[in-house]
């Protein structure tokens, strides 16, 4: 069962809990939700950077079918949706990759391409 946590953000981190684990870890006459909400305590306890998520339950059948575009992935009522307005991150080397563009002499893109290779 998904754990979907949203951030102040507004983006979505997920934790999985597989159905071996909840069945095992289960009181008695607790429910699904109520094991779950207990288990996303813990998690959240042992994960420092969930601590400022809030926890939603979300059935897997409301989860986006594949993981491409995570980074847009939001929790809109029950369902986690790609969110089309949210703008894609940078390339984590944008600013070597920038000077590299810009380069106007061999010189200078030697100095560029041996910071790409070094990064």
């Amino acid at each position: 069962m998904p754990i979907v946590w949203v951030m102040p953000t507004g983006e979505v981190q997920v934790t999985r809990i597989a159905e071996e684990i909840l069945n095992r870890e289960r009181r008695p006459n607790e429910t699904t939700a109520e094991a779950v909400g207990r288990l996303a305590s813990v998690i959240q306890a042992k994960t420092p950077w969930l601590a400022s998520g809030v926890p939603t339950l979300v059935t897997e059948v409301n989860m986006p079918p594949t993981r491409i575009q995570r980074d847009k992935w939001r929790l809109q009522g029950n369902q986690v949706r790609v969110d089309p307005t949210v703008p894609d991150r940078p390339h984590p080397r944008q600013a070597l990759l920038d000077e590299i563009e810009a380069a106007t002499t061999v010189a200078a893109l030697k100095v560029a391409v041996k910071k790409l290779a070094t990064a």
